[in-house]
């Protein structure tokens, strides 16, 4: 109406303070752990087999869900301390999800479980598979995951590629945009942890999957607390800045598979939770969970680390 409009520095300030300063609803993203069982012993989590908590049940997730889908703009990440594709119902609780109005499902795994498993993630309304690769060669893929499972995760991972959903199969790819890669479903993100032993494979990781897929992500290590003894990360630190901590605590929640909702993402054993889901309404556990947080980044100056960036 002829006013002069304010810069774009100005309006991501406005969008961070309302952000900051009132506490959403619900959370706009919301990380769900339905088990803790893994195939491997992951680097990135040293005490993972230590953890034990039962695998989600359908009544639990349906009350996360239906909580959920009434702010119509919400995404959900199963991911956490296990694979969640380990879990025996993780495409049902996909599609409960969405039917309850959840706007998308996203997934982290190490991609170890057997084909048929692959075929029911396709088969899923998953809009995302996040895998931590973490590799380049067989060798590297041990020392991070354990076990000789490297063949089989890329036997997965073609396996998954090729039976992706098309968006429009009519479509022309222009040449900029990867054969393989932006106009199917679900998205796939190979990622690799920044770490001592894949720093000399990191480059052609990247370079591959950025013109494989279009999407290749390099992870900084988990800022684990000191208390819980994890080995340092010996190279330079790579944190990100202060603001995007920030906004992942002002955004991002946490539902562990016992319905534990932990104040920081990296505590495993859960030493400081708000509740648990069907003792509070989700919109009050959250609330919560944004006050513990900032009463944690005043007293430090820094919000908890998030366990994913």
């Amino acid at each position: 109406h002829g006013r002069q409009e304010p810069a774009t520095t100005e309006l991501v300030e406005r969008l961070e303070s309302r952000m900051f300063g009132t506490p959403l609803t619900v959370p706009q993203f919301v990380r769900v752990e339905l088990c803790t069982g893994r195939r491997g012993v992951p680097r990135s989590i040293p005490f993972a087999a230590e953890i034990q908590r039962p695998p989600m049940e359908e009544s639990m997730f349906r009350r996360i869900a239906e909580a959920l889908g009434e702010s119509g703009d919400a995404v959900v990440t199963f991911d956490g301390f296990g694979d969640p594709l380990l879990h025996p119902r993780f495409d049902d609780f996909a599609r409960i999800a969405i039917d309850a109005g959840v706007r998308s499902i996203r997934v982290r795994t190490e991609l170890v479980v057997e084909p048929e498993v692959v075929d029911r993630l396709l088969a899923a309304p998953i809009d995302a598979v996040e895998i931590d690769l973490d590799a380049e060669h067989a060798a590297t893929h041990r020392r991070m995951h354990g076990g000789h499972q490297f063949d089989r995760v890329r036997e997965n991972l073609e396996r998954l590629i090729a039976g992706r959903r098309p968006l429009d199969a009519g479509s022309a790819i222009p040449d900029e945009v990867p054969a393989d890669g932006r106009l199917a479903l679900p998205w796939i993100v190979p990622r690799m942890q920044r770490a001592i032993e894949t720093i000399d494979e990191l480059p052609e990781f990247f370079e591959r999957w950025r013109r494989r897929l279009g999407t290749a992500v390099v992870d900084g290590p988990i800022r684990w607390p000191a208390g819980l003894g994890a080995a340092p990360d010996p190279l330079s630190p790579t944190r990100p800045p202060l603001r995007s901590d920030r906004l992942v605590a002002a955004t991002r929640m946490t539902i562990l598979s016992d319905g534990s909702v932990p104040v920081s993402e990296t505590d495993p054993l859960v030493e400081d939770r708000v509740g648990r889901i069907g003792e509070l309404p989700i919109r009050e556990l959250w609330r919560q969970v944004v006050e513990a947080r900032r009463d944690i980044d005043v007293e430090t100056g820094a919000p908890p680390a998030p366990m994913r960036a």
